[in-house]
């Protein structure tokens, strides 16, 4: 008798602490900035020092044939990339490649435009406008989980009008690190005249209609390998 009473004041206990944390994280949530945010953001993405990963890429635009490719991406902390590929690979890398230390102060406004819930998980909306030109974005909007601290959604606009929205589904790896492994991009390319603002190679010349730009280009992340070590040699490729 005197067990089950213990017992049970210890659920009612354990019950009212994980009714006080949720109130507490609540509280927390709503007192939330945009730069709150985003050093979550860097927090949780610092966690991994460099990775590669190989992504499968799939096109799916109208009058646009390129065929599905296979990109390997070098990243290594704070900011290097590189991609390396067999011929051209079509790939928004502004959108699909999320980092956070590139969202600092002094190049982007910053402000919450509320929460949204994204397949049950109520995430923060973060808009960011570059303060300054030269950044190829005209505007980016990011939906975040609060809990995991990982980017579920983005959306990029450029200054010539293309817009790509990305949805993407994560798996947690080494029992800790949350990593995309499949990418749904929506993008609308009217009157894209080149890869400048979507990717670093040259596209076709001829402007598209806006019936004909709207499609889809799907990701999917292959075979990551984290915190193994790149040689810095990796991403001075890139630069020349």
């Amino acid at each position: 008798m005197i067990n089950g009473f213990r017992q049970g004041l210890i659920c009612l206990f354990a019950l009212a602490m994980l009714f006080f944390q949720g109130l507490l994280c609540l509280s927390e949530c709503s007192e939330m900035t945009a730069d709150d945010i985003l050093r979550h953001l860097r927090a949780r993405f610092a966690e991994i020092n460099d990775y590669t990963v190989l992504l499968q890429v799939e096109t799916d635009i109208p009058q646009v044939h390129v065929p599905q490719m296979e990109v390997r991406v070098f990243f290594k902390q704070p900011d290097k990339l590189h991609l390396q590929s067999k011929g051209f690979a079509m790939l928004p890398r502004e959108g699909m490649i999320i980092n956070p230390n590139r969202f600092k102060k002094e190049d982007f406004y910053m402000s919450i435009l509320g929460k949204e819930t994204l397949k049950g998980i109520e995430a923060f909306k973060l808009e960011l406008a570059p303060r300054k030109e030269g950044i190829k974005l005209k505007k980016l909007v990011i939906w975040v989980d609060p809990v995991r601290w990982i980017t579920l959604k983005a959306r990029s606009i450029t200054w010539q009008g293309q817009s790509i929205d990305v949805a993407f589904e994560y798996k947690k790896f080494q029992g800790r690190h949350w990593l995309p492994v499949n990418a749904l991009a929506k993008v609308d390319m009217k009157g894209f005249k080149g890869f400048s603002s979507f990717h670093d190679s040259h596209g076709w010349g001829n402007e598209t209609t806006a019936h004909e730009s709207k499609g889809k280009i799907i990701v999917k992340f292959l075979d990551y390998r984290i915190n193994k070590g790149i040689p810095d040699s990796i991403f001075r490729q890139e630069q020349e």
